[in-house]
């Protein structure tokens, strides 16, 4: 059996990149946030916590560390999108089973999520329709700038994964279940020499 390829572990603040030889991943539950969409190389990044500002780097990128949800922050005077569990919604936070929704011609208020199956949406300038914690909105942008999607259930650590059921972060699906991410196992050399 081929020994897997080496892959280094940044710490935060340090480059990421799995374009390099070998690899550069990032330690623990960093993730590595691109320096530009689309790009291959980052910085390792620690997904924010309760009372910080949410990520709006990528639409591929979690807003929040897990369970938290991004909502809107009026306390400091200014609109600040900010991580919370429950989420702020202006000077008041919004229960479990809403999250917090302003468009330009509706006033900042909490407003129900949008259930597993259900259609989701985001970028819209009349106001998106996000999912509930612990699903993700799934399908694509349209010309119009617009995401739009179906809520998915993500799955949870050792439960059955595939491209349709994706694993909740920071888990990977490996063999076909989510697990925590294994660098011998994820950049082992197959038989064919290239790295999965």
């Amino acid at each position: 059996m081929t020994p897997p390829v080496a892959v280094i572990h940044a710490q935060a603040g340090e480059p990421c990149t799995f374009a390099a030889e070998p690899p550069i991943g990032c330690e623990g539950d960093l993730i590595c946030l691109p320096g530009s969409p689309g790009s291959s190389s980052g910085k390792c990044t620690a997904l924010p916590k309760q009372g910080e500002l949410c990520n709006e780097s990528s639409l591929n990128i979690p807003s929040c560390g897990p369970w938290l949800g991004c909502g809107i922050s009026t306390k400091t005077g200014d609109r600040q999108l900010t991580c919370g569990a429950p989420a702020p919604c202006g000077l008041i936070t919004c229960d479990a089973t809403t999250y917090c929704f302003e468009s330009p011609t509706v006033q900042i208020m909490c407003r129900p999520y949008a259930a597993v199956g259900t259609p989701c949406s985001f970028n819209d300038p009349a106001g998106g329709t996000a999912c509930a914690p612990g699903t993700r909105c799934i399908g694509a942008q349209g010309a119009d700038k617009v995401y739009r999607g179906t809520c998915i259930a993500l799955v949870e650590l050792g439960a059955a994964c595939d491209a349709k059921a994706l694993c909740r972060d920071p888990f990977v699906c490996t063999a076909g279940h989510c697990a925590r991410f294994d660098p011998a196992v994820c950049f082992a050399i197959t038989d064919g020499g290239a790295g999965q």
